[in-house]
C-alpha cells in the first residue's frame, strides 16, 4: 500500500512541510463517571474501613513476630530477661532504615550476657531444624511505627538507645 503525503512545494518558506489535508473527525466521545457525593462517602468509608483492618493485621504480626524473637533467644539463652533491639542503618549512608536490629541480651541482673559473635542474630545453627527463621529475621519484619505504640512490655533505655523487648511478657495473644 502506497500512501502519498501531500507536502508544500519545495522553494517557498513553509517548503517540504506537510501540506493542509481535510479529514474526518475522530469518533470518539467522552463520557462522564463522576459519582454522587454519597457514592464517593460510601467509598472513602470503605477506604478507611479496610486501612483500619490492615493497621490492626500489621500489629497482630507484629507482636507475633517479637514472641517468635523471644522463643529463638530463649532457645540459646534460657536466663535472658531483656532484649536490646535498635532501629538498623544503611551500611553505606547511614540513614535509618525501615527495620530493627537485635543488639543485646541482658539477664536478670542487667548483666549483657550476649556472645562475643554477636553474629548469631543474623544465621541459624548447622545443626537447626530450619523452624526458626532466627532473631534478625522477626526484627526485621516488625512495621515501622512498632516501638511508637507503647505497648505493655517495650521500654527505652536512653543510656543505650536501645528499645528494650521484657523476655517475660507474652505479646501476642
Amino acid at each position: 500500500m502506497t500512501e502519498t503525503t501531500a507536502r508544500q512545494p519545495a522553494g517557498i518558506p513553509t517548503g517540504g512541510q506537510f501540506a493542509a489535508t481535510t479529514h474526518a473527525e475522530p469518533a470518539v466521545s467522552l463520557t462522564s463517571t463522576a459519582i454522587t457525593p454519597a457514592e464517593q462517602r460510601q467509598l472513602l468509608d470503605a477506604l478507611f474501613e479496610k486501612r483500619q483492618e490492615i493497621y490492626r493485621l500489621q500489629e497482630q504480626m507484629d507482636l507475633m513476630n517479637v514472641d517468635a524473637a523471644i522463643g529463638s533467644v530463649r532457645r540459646h539463652f534460657p536466663d535472658a530477661a531483656k532484649l536490646h533491639v535498635t532501629r538498623s542503618r544503611h551500611g553505606w549512608t547511614g540513614e535509618p532504615l525501615d527495620e530493627f536490629s537485635p543488639v543485646s541480651i541482658r539477664d536478670k541482673d542487667g548483666h549483657d550476657i550476649t556472645p562475643k559473635d554477636k553474629h548469631w542474630f543474623y544465621r541459624r545453627d548447622k545443626d537447626d531444624d530450619q523452624i526458626d527463621p532466627g532473631v534478625s529475621v522477626h526484627l526485621s519484619r516488625l512495621g515501622t511505627g512498632f516501638f511508637g505504640y507503647e505497648h505493655e512490655g517495650i521500654g527505652y533505655d536512653p543510656e543505650t538507645s536501645t528499645y528494650v523487648i521484657d523476655m517475660d511478657h507474652q505479646f501476642s495473644a
